[in-house]
């Protein structure tokens, strides 16, 4: 039935035809999807099957013929010159895609005028890129730092990663970056393919709505070029048009191009390429560092990004076909779709060795067909000898994937190899080099000390689980969502909206006990809160829950890190790494240069009774104090210790003596409480810290008033309150 359909004259597709064919193609859809994770396996079944009863190399697949050799595929799409239509997959593509742009010239054939003005525009756009990957400037990579997530510790998300190389591509393109909408559009472009299926198949599956879906997120990134069409990229390739299209029409064509060709297909390699570098760090981390191209391009070989290429038989190929079942007297009409099995060609035994195998290193490699031709063809350094219509992103794209997998590359410990390479590299750095090099080694160290620390075993995770009452571990799975989202959508500049003219009723201001009048509508979020943190807020304020102290105690201090290590995979790495945090010289640090030290003060010329602490007369060498005494007033629950210590400094800078506020006494070096003394202090400057300088001072005080103030008193448009808008972002919400 399949090749019968398929073989039908055009003269004599019937309505009933029609309705055959419409069957077939569903089936073929039911086939495809539950074969989506290895399409090369239902390309192959079906090629034996047709082998078998045809000796053909070629089968049916959707709405055409398919092939899946190496030879096959590499004549059907670079030997002969490709005719196109709009075909994806192995079926026509939605109207909405074909509509978007009249100039999608990756449905076009190759003889159409539109290709080659297509192509160029498309080349003039990509060598007027304001920035690259290749020549290391120092601007470019510390923009993507600041914009891109920074994972080493666990391995991102597949949302991270898309998100993470499309604002890499958009940046490179335009110097600019997504929005919070633009970044989900893109992300939704990646993850919702509907937009490449036929409309039936849309229609019914969920009436067209997740096709409209797509379409709006290739809207939405349209606006997005649009805002920086004055760039040197967008202008090259507005020239190159030679006013034969519109801005308009460039505009949509080169949407298209970064939403089907430019970053899907790269987007979706990156999280191949992670994932196989996770999955074993050791050995593929190594293979990734000796050459990252290579491990790349095996991964695309191996991968099921594109499946399949498309053309339509010319007169040429429809002989070979037909001959190729001349003994059943079979003829294929001319434009019926060829579907050229990438998967399928990449695994060909007769071109690669150990074809199922993960050789990064394998001598063929350079035969496999991805970026619309075969790769030592694509990269041939005459250009006239490569394909006709090879991936002019290419090496692009590989530049990006290399510089995204770096970014969440798992950390090993290969001291010996970087020493080695430290030898044979002699770099002269600048200063800020320097520092982001000591940033990217202290991240290093962190990730390395969690990777060796003591994994829990399934009985003491139980263990610890089930020692936490129910309130905690609520707060313990909302802040675990919390912080994954905050590392994929932290917020940005580029998110801040104009200030809003509201009259002043509008804020909601209320008076709460401690005497202040806070308000409590944002213009950040003139909506409102979302119903997931309306939810989130409910559960938290709620008396549902039970919540009791727990005195159990981890059983070593390598329990402990490991179980911190499994609570809280998501938050970032620190930059910087304090390996020693209870010796007497890290106290020193601590009061001096670390959040304390602006508690701590020259003590004044001797005791005086009813100042200070008593025992201090008998400090004649202390010259500096830090108080945190303040806290032992607050009373806490049994058996809980109050809080309240001061530490003392030598004239240089030397900890000499604690007071230690709930046994009220005076503890020196080598007394037997000196090390919880000292415990006692860094607990009571943290609490205290955040507590006043934090929560009271900063964001209840001086924020509210500056917030408060600005939008009460001056007006939207006013300089100053457009300058302060930064810093007011989200501190009422």
């Amino acid at each position: 039935m399949r090749l019968s359909l398929i073989s039908t004259p055009l003269d004599k597709r019937n309505r009933i035809w029609h309705l055959k064919f419409l069957l077939l193609q569903f089936a073929t859809f039911i086939e495809y999807i539950v074969n989506s994770s290895q399409p090369a396996y239902l390309f192959k079944a079906l090629e034996d099957y047709f082998r078998q009863v045809y000796n053909s190399p070629y089968y049916v697949l959707g709405n055409g013929i398919a092939v899946n050799s190496h030879q096959l595929v590499k004549r059907y799409l670079q030997d002969i010159r490709p005719r196109k239509d709009y075909e994806l997959l192995a079926w026509e593509v939605s109207q909405s895609l074909i509509t978007f742009s009249d100039f999608t010239t990756i449905f076009l054939s190759t003889d159409d005028p539109d290709v080659k003005l297509g192509r160029t525009i498309v080349f003039q756009w990509l060598h007027a890129f304001p920035h690259n990957l290749q020549n290391g400037n120092f601007e470019t990579n510390s923009q993507l730092a600041r914009i891109l997530p920074r994972q080493m510790n666990e391995k991102p998300t597949a949302d991270v990663v898309y998100q993470s190389v499309g604002e890499v591509l958009f940046f490179l393109a335009t110097s600019g970056e997504l929005t919070k909408d633009e970044r989900a559009a893109f992300i939704e472009g990646v993850k919702n393919p509907m937009i490449f299926f036929p409309n039936w198949f849309n229609f019914l599956l969920n009436g067209h709505s997740l096709e409209r879906k797509n379409l709006r997120s290739y809207y939405t990134l349209l606006q997005a070029f649009a805002r920086y069409e004055n760039g040197p990229a967008l202008q090259a390739a507005f020239a190159a048009a030679e006013k034969k299209k519109s801005h308009e029409e460039v505009l949509k064509f080169l949407t298209v191009v970064f939403c089907i060709a430019g970053s899907p297909a790269p987007a979706k390699l990156a999280v191949t390429v992670i994932d196989r570098l996770w999955a074993d760090k050791e050995k593929n981390v190594r293979l990734f560092k000796k050459n990252p191209h290579n491990f790349i391009k095996e991964c695309a070989r191996l991968d099921k990004v594109v499946p399949t290429v498309n053309v339509l038989a010319t007169d040429e190929i429809a002989a070979e076909i037909g001959n190729s079942f001349q003994s059943q007297n079979i003829k294929i009409p001319e434009n019926t779709p060829i579907h050229c099995s990438l998967v399928n060609a990449n695994r060909d035994e007769t071109v690669f060795q150990n074809p199922d195998e993960f050789l990064p290193d394998r001598p063929d490699l350079n035969k496999i067909i991805v970026w619309n031709g075969v790769e030592e063809d694509v990269t041939n350094p005459d250009k006239s000898k490569r394909p006709i219509r090879y991936c002019p992103g290419h090496d692009l794209a590989i530049d990006v994937i290399q510089f995204v997998a770096e970014r969440f590359l798992p950390i090993i410990d290969d001291a010996d190899d970087e020493q080695k390479q430290k030898k044979e590299d002699t770099i002269e750095s600048a200063s800020h080099d320097k520092e982001e090099q000591q940033k990217d080694n202290n991240e290093k160290d962190m990730a390395l000390f969690d990777r060796k620390t003591r994994k829990l075993n399934e009985m003491e995770k139980k263990r610890c689980w089930k020692t936490l009452d129910t309130y905690t571990k609520l707060v313990y799975l909302l802040m675990k969502t919390a912080v994954s989202e905050s590392n994929q959508s932290p917020s940005r500049a580029i998110d801040i909206k104009p200030p809003l003219t509201f009259p002043v009723e509008k804020l909601g201001i209320f008076r709460i006990d401690m005497a202040k009048f806070i308000p409590s509508w944002d213009e950040d979020e003139p909506n409102g809160s979302g119903l997931s943190r309306k939810l989130a807020r409910w559960l938290v304020n709620s008396t549902l829950w039970d919540f009791y102290d727990c005195l159990a105690e981890f059983d070593t201090l390598e329990q402990a890190f490991a179980w911190r290590a499994r609570v809280f995979p998501e938050l970032p790495l620190p930059n910087v790494v304090y390996t020693d945090m209870f010796s007497d010289e890290a106290m020193s640090r601590l009061a001096f240069f670390g959040c304390a030290c602006h508690y701590t003060q020259r003590i004044g010329n001797g005791w005086q009774p009813g100042c200070g602490i008593p025992e201090q007369k008998l400090l004649t060498n202390a010259v500096y104090v830090n108080d945190m005494t303040g806290l032992s007033i607050f009373r806490v629950r049994k058996p809980f210790e109050r809080y309240g210590a001061a530490v003392y400094f030598d004239k240089d800078f030397q900890l000499i003596a604690i007071y230690w506020c709930h046994a009220n006494r005076l503890v020196e070096k080598n007394d037997q409480f000196w090390e919880h003394a000292k415990y006692v202090w860094r607990s009571s400057f943290f609490a205290y810290v955040t507590i006043c300088d934090h929560l009271i001072v900063t964001h209840m005080i001086e924020c509210n008033a500056f917030v408060s103030a600005t939008r009460k008193c001056l007006p939207s448009d006013h300089p100053l309150r457009v300058f302060l808008k930064p810093f007011t972002y989200h501190t009422v919400s």
